[in-house]
């Protein structure tokens, strides 16, 4: 009896139902991933830009090396 639903109208139409709120959603879904996906692409655009000028926090030039101020040396074994 559950078999001769789906040959029916009813049961053609629950089909059609489903695959086309499916379509619709995976449709929808793969928009918004696209969205994120170019917003995430500018982000690291804008990123990558900013890197060429140097970090925030780098040394300005005229602060000598840490080198230069503690020379590093080497332990004594004994």
């Amino acid at each position: 009896m559950l078999a001769l639903f789906w040959v029916t109208r009813w049961g053609q139409s629950v089909v059609d139902a489903d695959a086309h709120n499916q379509a619709t959603t995976y449709a929808a879904l793969a928009r918004a991933l696209r969205a994120d996906n170019d917003a995430l692409q500018a982000d690291l655009a804008r990123v990558l830009a900013l890197a060429d000028t140097g970090a925030a926090n780098s040394a300005s030039w005229r602060v000598l090396p840490m080198a230069t101020v503690l020379p590093f040396r080497r332990a004594k074994l004994a």
